[in-house]
């Protein structure tokens, strides 16, 4: 136990800290995320190239949490199209227009 010695009313009395106070903060962690996936790749003996499959969370070149935050963006922010690149590059992500559509 910690124990100080303060002055209370001009009197020096022995205080003891008895608790301690807990103090939640919340907050928001925005950033980029670049995974890299090695897929093997075989050659046949006819010649045939064959490649394993990307995962199926990949769709493209966008993983499964930028999509659902661009998703998130169009439908509960109600951001139109044409401004979500701005806030997405001024976060890290760069797309255009096009990659959004």
């Amino acid at each position: 136990m910690l124990e100080l010695l303060g002055r209370v009313g001009g009197l020096e009395r022995q205080l003891a800290a008895r608790d301690a106070e807990i103090v939640r903060l919340k907050g928001l962690v925005l950033q980029t995320q670049v995974v890299r996936l090695r897929r093997e790749r075989w050659l046949t003996p006819q010649g045939q190239s064959i490649t394993t499959p990307l995962p199926v969370s990949v769709a493209g070149h966008f993983g499964l949490e930028l999509r659902r935050f661009v998703l998130a963006q169009c439908h509960q922010g109600q951001m139109t199209v044409t401004t979500m690149p701005a806030l997405n590059q001024g976060v890290g992500i760069r797309l255009t227009v096009q990659e959004i559509l």
